[in-house]
């Protein structure tokens, strides 16, 4: 095969065997559990900005960035033993802004009981940030997710009444009934 150097000007033999691509196909296969898809995700500088208030000791939704997703989420769940209720939304959107004082209500609720089981409540804006983890599709806003601290490679799509009294009931029956 005969291809162009646009150094010298001068067509060149360029030898491709079967063997070339055999190690080319060897490496990509080789290399394929490590490779990773690239998403996009806020900064980590917008991150701290957005999640400024909680360093005063606020009771507010931590704002997760697409970058920590699996660290807080899926590792704090098998680690740490904490279950998460991650709401996806988009700034944009009226429903959105319309089931973010039940997030907050939720939230507050699960820190200010101690005998109610660990949920850790999270925002995450779904136009800045990409999820990819298996069962985790955003189809639309608001989407909301369960992840539970024994079996985080299961989330579990809540579709209820965007009532707090509904998310509650909605959490609770999966976290209490599965230890």
């Amino acid at each position: 095969m005969k291809s162009f150097d646009r150094t010298s000007g001068l067509e060149v033999e360029v030898g491709y065997h079967s063997q070339h691509i055999e190690q080319f196909l060897n490496q990509y296969v080789d290399r394929a559990s490590a490779l990773k898809p690239s998403l996009f995700s806020q900064s980590m500088e917008e991150h701290r900005s957005m999640n400024a208030h909680l360093a005063v000791g606020a009771k507010y939704v931590e704002n997760l960035i697409g970058d920590m997703f699996y660290d807080r989420v899926v590792g704090d769940a098998e680690q740490l033993g904490v279950n998460s209720f991650v709401y996806f939304h988009a700034p944009w959107c009226g429903h959105c802004k319309m089931v973010e004082p039940v997030i907050s209500d939720l939230h507050q609720h699960f820190t200010a009981d101690p005998s109610l089981p660990p949920v850790r409540i999270y925002r995450m804006d779904g136009t800045k940030n990409e999820v990819y983890y298996p069962g985790v599709t955003i189809a639309g806003y608001p989407s909301f997710f369960l992840f539970l601290a024994h079996n985080a490679a299961v989330p579990i799509e809540f579709h209820g009444a965007r009532t707090q009294d509904a998310m509650q009931h909605f959490i609770l029956s999966f976290v209490r009934t599965n230890p």
